[in-house]
């Protein structure tokens, strides 16, 4: 008896950390990034924020707050309330179109920067991640090398303390921080698993000497963009969803 007893428990606590970890998947996706609707209403800045205490964000002229629940990709949002601003009634009524089609979310989709969110009656809010270029922006994303060394196979991934990525059949590492959200500092570059001489002058030695020389970053949609310290180069990349 005793012994069905802690294979039942083991069971129940198996079952119970499936179930959290479709829960909190998103979850620790989305904690405290700030997303700009982008398919509706583009003129207003309507934002939304999720963190562990319910969702936040900017409507068009109150500021708004509600509770949400997640169940894999299902969502719940709930309690929708906003600050008592009034303005001109055709943007409150924008206002209200937007909250009114949030309070009738149903599923979230989470694809590189995009998220979506579709309502009951099939209807998308899309918003786009906003661009703070800090080292939690970078974590976990990658990104392709698409406008220099044609036929190339040249990629980027950022971890909060390193960067990773094959240059063709190279693999490289190097360790990085951002300053102000716009400049980069690369360090310590080195290559593994080469198939080359280090000192000799190749293709990948070409793109892991400007890579070294980067200084400025930003994102223009899902192009990262790195620009050397003497702006004449720039290595453009696509995000990789």
């Amino acid at each position: 008896m005793i012994r069905k007893l802690k294979f039942l428990s083991i069971i129940f606590v198996f079952f119970i950390k499936i179930i959290y970890a479709n829960n909190s998947g998103y979850e620790n996706i989305l904690d405290e990034k700030t997303y700009i609707l982008d398919n509706l209403y583009k003129n207003e800045n309507i934002t939304i924020i999720f963190d562990k205490n319910g969702i936040s964000g900017k409507g068009v002229i109150n500021k708004y707050n509600a509770f949400f629940s997640l169940n894999d990709k299902n969502i719940q949002i709930k309690n929708i309330s906003t600050t008592k601003m009034t303005g001109p009634e055709y943007l409150m009524n924008i206002e209200n179109e937007y909250l009114n089609l949030l309070s009738n979310a149903e599923n979230i989709e989470i694809r590189g920067n995009i998220l979506t969110i579709k309502t009951k009656d099939n209807k998308e809010l899309i918003f786009k991640e906003k661009a703070n270029l800090s080292v939690n922006y970078l974590n976990g994303k990658e990104f392709t090398l698409k406008n220099e060394f044609n036929n190339s196979n040249i990629t980027i991934y950022f971890t909060k303390n390193h960067i990773y990525g094959y240059n063709n059949s190279d693999r490289y590492l190097s360790s990085y921080y951002t300053i102000n959200d716009d400049k980069i500092s690369i360090k310590d570059i080195k290559l593994l698993e080469s198939s080359k001489d280090d000192k000799e002058y190749t293709e990948e030695n070409k793109y892991i000497k400007l890579f070294a020389n980067v200084y400025k970053i930003n994102l223009d949609n899902d192009n990262l963009i790195l620009t050397t310290k003497d702006k004449k180069e720039r290595l453009i990349y696509k995000m990789k969803f």
